[in-house]
This record gives structure tokens, C-alpha cells and sequence, in this order.
């Protein structure tokens, strides 16, 4: 492992060991660039929602809105699964993961989104066109769904402030995950 050295990870302790936290700005940058990118792909589509249903005439979404959406709905599943997991085995209790408004709210984003792409397959099945949004089956909760996954990006901006406003971010015990392994 190449040991990347940064401004948060030149102390003599972290320069020692080969301890993960060496690689936190890696993990970070990678972090806020793949969640940067997947919010460029919500907002893009939520333009296009408000476009195709909200504007008059009422068009189809296009053909990919459909495989880009489940992507963002995977990207969802494995974050919110990822947050349980990590709950579960440090807290040792999985009720703990809802007592904070952000994981119950990601959660419940994760399934309104999930229950739009069963909608969607349900209709596809009956209908002959391939892609079908599924207006006539769910209605505009697509829209709504498309807002609160853009919502998310306020907890990501008070993730990016925590780190910002302290400097000792990357010596926190809690990111040894000793508790989750």
C-alpha cells in the first residue's frame, strides 16, 4: 500500500503505523466526488421530471432516465445499507439506526425509490413499450422522490462542514472500526 502523505496525515503517530487513516483524504476526495457526481445526475433528472410532467404537453421521460434512475437507487440501497450495518454491529442494536432524523429519512428515501422502480418494472411488464414511467400507475410521487433525494445534499454539506471544523477530524476513535469488525 502506497502511504499518501497530506496536510491531516503528517503527524509522526500516522506517519509510523500503516493504519487506514493514512488513507482518509483518499477516501474522502472519493467520497465527495462520486456523491458530487450522483447529485449532478439527481438534478439533472428532476429537471427533466419537471420538463416532461410538469410543464404542458405532458411528454415521456427519455428511454435511459429509467437505467440511470436504478443506478441511483443502488448508489441509495448500498449507502443506507452501509449506514445500517455499521449501527447494527457498533450499536449491537438495529432500532438505534432510526433514532437519528438523516438515517430514517434516507431510509425511507430508499424505499419510496425502490417502490417507484417496482412500479415502473410492473408497468413495463403489462406495456409493450419497453420504457414507460409509469405516470398512470404512481402518479407524480416520481417528482417528489427526485426532491428528497436532492434534499440529501444537506446532510452531506453538514458531513463536509464537521470535517471542516475540526482539524482532528481524522484521529476520531470511531473511525478504527475495532467496533464494526
Amino acid at each position: 500500500m502506497v502511504i499518501e502523505h497530506t496536510p491531516l496525515t503528517n503527524s509522526a503517530k500516522l506517519r509510523s503505523s500503516k493504519h487506514i487513516s493514512q488513507q482518509i483524504s483518499f477516501y474522502l476526495l472519493y467520497y465527495f466526488t462520486v456523491y458530487a457526481f450522483l447529485l449532478m445526475i439527481q438534478l439533472g433528472m428532476l429537471v427533466i421530471t419537471i420538463d416532461t410532467k410538469w410543464i404542458l404537453p405532458h411528454t415521456k421521460e427519455p428511454a435511459w432516465i429509467f437505467p440511470i434512475d436504478i443506478l441511483l437507487e443502488c448508489m441509495l440501497i448500498i449507502e443506507v445499507g452501509v449506514h445500517m450495518f455499521v449501527y447494527v454491529k457498533s450499536k449491537r442494536n438495529w432500532k438505534v439506526f432510526f433514532h437519528t432524523k438523516e438515517r430514517a429519512m434516507d431510509f425511507a428515501i430508499a424505499c419510496l425509490s425502490f417502490m417507484m422502480i417496482m412500479l415502473d418494472i410492473m408497468k413495463n411488464k403489462e406495456d409493450k413499450d419497453i420504457v414507460n414511467a409509469g405516470e398512470e400507475v404512481a402518479g407524480r410521487i416520481d417528482l417528489l422522490r427526485d426532491i428528497v433525494r436532492v434534499a440529501r445534499i444537506f446532510e452531506f454539506m453538514y458531513i463536509l462542514n464537521e470535517i471542516i471544523n475540526d482539524p482532528d477530524w481524522h484521529s476520531n476513535p470511531s473511525l478504527f472500526m475495532e467496533d464494526v469488525f
